[in-house]
């Protein structure tokens, strides 16, 4: 889970929706999501958050 987590802080996934751009808005609204919920300790939602991004660019 860490691995994943540490991904929506990086270039690489930016490199993956650069080669999948069907789906690079739909990962851009998650990882805005994604911030507001793991810095507030909701760290359960982020996780779920950082799992449907990489099924999205990885599926």
């Amino acid at each position: 889970m860490e691995t994943q987590i540490a991904l929506m802080d990086t270039d690489l996934l930016d490199g993956w929706t650069q080669a999948a751009p069907e789906v690079d808005s739909e990962v851009n609204r998650l990882r805005g999501y994604y911030h507001a919920p793991r810095s507030n300790g909701h760290h359960e939602q982020s996780i779920h958050i950082a799992d449907a991004v990489l099924a999205l660019v990885v599926g």
